[in-house]
């Protein structure tokens, strides 16, 4: 799910981080309609807290950006 042309290289210098949280339900629903299923769906179907995001990515983000 992602492309050799948007991929991060060794020239790579900005890296975007965005999150989002939905409940277990959608996720579950939205990938067996669709066929999809990654690492992050089957982590986020089993529940995420959705406050753990800024507390790993710490000092190098701002939730106002």
């Amino acid at each position: 799910m992602g492309g050799l042309d948007s991929g991060v290289t060794d020239s790579t210098s900005d890296i975007l981080l965005e999150s989002a949280y939905f409940t277990t339900s959608e996720i579950r629903r939205s990938s067996r309609r669709t066929f999809l299923s990654s690492d992050s769906s089957y982590r986020f179907e089993r529940g995420a807290d959705p406050q753990a995001v800024l507390a790993r990515l710490g000092p190098r983000s701002s939730p106002h950006s």
